[in-house]
């Protein structure tokens, strides 16, 4: 497994105002699809999973990690105690995570 770590320059406006047309289409969608809208293909359904999705890439957080040290050997530590960290979290959030358990 490999971390990767990107830098973005939208702002937080553009980044919202884009969230914001998401939802506006997603409810379209769902309403549609409310109204009776035949949907043989399920392509209408397979928009709204995608849109949904994307939408959730959107409005989560995302941190950025920097990490120093004095010497290398400290470098590399802390970096494997970071991965492990990253490792942890990843599983608690695929999993899920249940409050002081």
């Amino acid at each position: 497994s490999m971390t990767k770590i990107y830098g973005d320059r939208s702002s937080k406006e553009e980044v919202e105002k884009r969230a914001q047309m998401l939802t506006q289409e997603l409810d379209w969608m769902k309403d549609k699809i409310m109204s009776g809208y035949d949907d043989k293909d399920g392509s209408l359904k397979d928009a709204i999973t995608e849109y949904t999705e994307r939408l959730g890439r959107l409005t989560s957080g995302i941190a950025v990690v920097e990490i120093g040290s004095n010497t290398d050997l400290e470098l590399k530590e802390r970096l494997l105690r970071v991965e492990d960290a990253l490792m942890a979290s990843r599983a608690a959030i695929k999993d899920g995570v249940l409050p002081g358990g």
